[in-house]
């Protein structure tokens, strides 16, 4: 792949992202009215407010997960899994 047909991708896909913002400025410009634009603002505000939250969170989401996880493989292993072993060992 040659540098020149990166660079073109890169400019057509930075075009078409600009084309969309455009279109999209358009749509927000002439179709809400103030309230309606101000709600979508705090809406957004929320959504970016909320990934901070997140990512601030994401070590003790992680240490949850692998709890949950290591919980739940423990259960099979030693329970449903066991139960699977002593069915199939019975006499019939």
């Amino acid at each position: 792949m040659s540098i020149f047909f990166i660079v073109h991708e890169m400019l057509w896909s930075f075009t078409v992202a600009e084309e969309l913002f455009c279109v999209c400025l358009q749509s927000t410009r002439y179709n809400y009215s103030s309230d309606e634009k101000f709600g979508l603002i705090e809406v957004l505000a929320m959504i970016k407010s909320l990934q901070v939250l997140m990512l601030r969170m994401e070590a003790v989401f992680m240490d949850a997960i692998r709890r949950s996880i290591y919980a739940q493989l423990q259960d099979f292993v030693q329970v449903q899994h066991l139960l699977m072993i002593l069915y199939s060992t019975l006499p019939r």
